[in-house]
């Protein structure tokens, strides 16, 4: 029983810590002015292979060339393809922008604004554990909870619960 308490209370213990762990890299990342993405697919791999985590730094839509990978948010999602031609358009630059694993550019070129994203820091593998995180949150929290409840209960009968000692009192 004291193995099975002590192996409970060290996985809740690196449970807790690579959670926090976690956050704190996004924290960080917040910190420094970057924003933080998953990659959820394949377009662009090699360089960034699924279940990275991407940060992205702000970067001026004029500085952009041919050649430069951008992070750009469309009306349902956010994109990071590579950047194949710039045009002029009426409102600024129009970005063609084609995944590195497409075999076409995309269909619409992308109207930025004065910025536009550049990732800075790429982490493979991360990405999985914050969409876990994500999509697992509240079950995760009832766990945690749930175990410190049960942790709290089993000290209290503890107390209470003393042994009996044969033999003259110390």
């Amino acid at each position: 029983m004291i193995v099975l308490r002590r192996s409970s209370a060290a996985v809740g213990i690196f449970v807790t810590a690579c959670v926090a762990g976690l956050a704190a890299t996004l924290i960080l990342g917040r910190f420094f002015g970057l924003s933080s993405y998953v990659v959820m697919s394949g377009s662009m791999e090699p360089e960034l292979p699924v279940g990275s985590l991407i940060f992205v730094a702000p970067h001026p839509s004029a500085d952009i060339r041919p050649g430069d990978v951008v992070t750009f948010a469309l009306s349902d999602r956010v994109v990071t393809h590579r950047v194949v031609e710039v045009r002029q358009g009426i409102r600024g630059p129009l970005l063609v922008t084609k995944g590195d694993a497409n075999l076409d550019p995309d269909l619409d070129p992308v109207q930025v604004g004065a910025t536009v994203g550049v990732p800075r820091l790429i982490i493979p593998e991360l990405g999985f554990a914050v969409v876990s995180v994500q999509s697992y949150w509240r079950m995760l929290t009832l766990v945690l909870a749930s175990a410190l409840v049960l942790s709290e209960i089993a000290r209290r009968l503890r107390v209470y619960v003393h042994p009996i000692h044969h033999g003259v009192p110390a």
